[in-house]
C-alpha cells in the first residue's frame, strides 16, 4: 500500500511541476520567472519537511496531493501572464482541493490553516505584485561597435533576458558598425542589458534614446 502512495504522489508532484515550468517558460520576464522560482523551491521544501513529521502514509499523501495543487494553481497563474488574472478562480479551487484532501485525510483543522494561509499569500501577490514585477516596455539605443565579434554576443543576451526586439538595423561607419535596436523589456532587464553592453570591449559610442 506504501509503495502504490509512494509512485502516485511522485507522479502528481512531477506532473504539477511539469505544468507549473510549461507555464513559466510563456512568461517574458526574468523578474517574474525568479520570483516564481522562489516560490516553488520554499513550497516544496515545506510540503516535504510536512510530509516527513505526518504519522499516517494517508495524511501524507494528502499533504503531497495538496503541494501538487498549489503548484498546478501556480502554473496556471504563471501561465496568465498578469497575476491578477483569474484569481478569485484559483482561490476558489484552493478552497475545495485543500479542504477536500484534508479532511479526508482526517487533519481539517491543519487543511484551514494552510488554506488561509494561501488564499492569504495569492491577496498578497495580487496586492503588491507591480511593486515588485513590472510589465514590459518599449526602449530604443544605438550602439557603435568596432569589434564585428561583439554582434552575435548581443543578440544571444537579447535572447537570454526574453527581450523582444521589434526593429533591428544595421549601418556602416568607416571601420565599425552602428547598430540600432527596437525592443520591449522591463526596465530590470533593460538595465542589466545596458550595463552589460557599456561594459564590453569594443564598443564605442552608446546612445539610450
Amino acid at each position: 500500500m506504501l509503495s502504490n502512495f509512494f509512485i502516485l504522489s511522485i507522479i502528481t508532484i512531477l506532473g504539477a511541476f511539469l505544468i507549473s515550468f510549461t507555464g513559466l517558460k510563456k512568461v517574458n520576464s526574468v523578474g517574474l520567472r525568479f520570483y516564481v522560482l522562489i516560490a516553488l523551491v520554499v513550497c516544496s521544501m515545506v510540503f516535504w519537511t510536512i510530509n516527513l513529521t505526518l504519522p499516517t502514509d494517508i495524511a501524507k499523501f494528502g499533504i503531497l496531493i495538496f503541494g501538487a495543487v498549489a503548484l498546478m494553481c501556480t502554473g496556471i497563474i504563471v501561465a496568465a501572464k498578469k497575476l491578477a488574472v483569474g484569481l478569485s478562480i484559483t482561490l476558489k479551487i484552493l478552497l475545495v482541493s485543500v479542504l477536500g484532501i484534508f479532511v479526508g485525510s482526517g487533519l481539517l483543522n491543519l487543511g484551514i490553516f494552510y488554506t488561509l494561509f494561501i488564499s492569504a499569500v495569492l491577496f498578497v501577490i495580487k496586492k503588491y505584485h507591480s511593486h515588485f514585477i513590472k510589465e514590459q516596455e518599449p526602449y530604443s539605443i544605438q550602439i557603435e561597435i568596432e569589434n564585428y565579434n561583439l554582434l552575435p554576443i548581443i543578440t544571444d543576451m537579447l535572447s537570454k533576458f526574453d527581450m523582444k526586439v521589434t526593429k533591428k538595423s544595421l549601418t556602416r561607419k568607416e571601420d565599425a558598425v552602428i547598430l540600432y535596436l527596437e525592443y520591449q523589456a522591463t526596465p530590470i532587464e533593460n538595465f542589466l542589458f545596458a550595463r552589460n553592453i557599456f561594459r564590453m570591449d569594443g564598443v564605442g559610442e552608446i546612445i539610450k534614446i
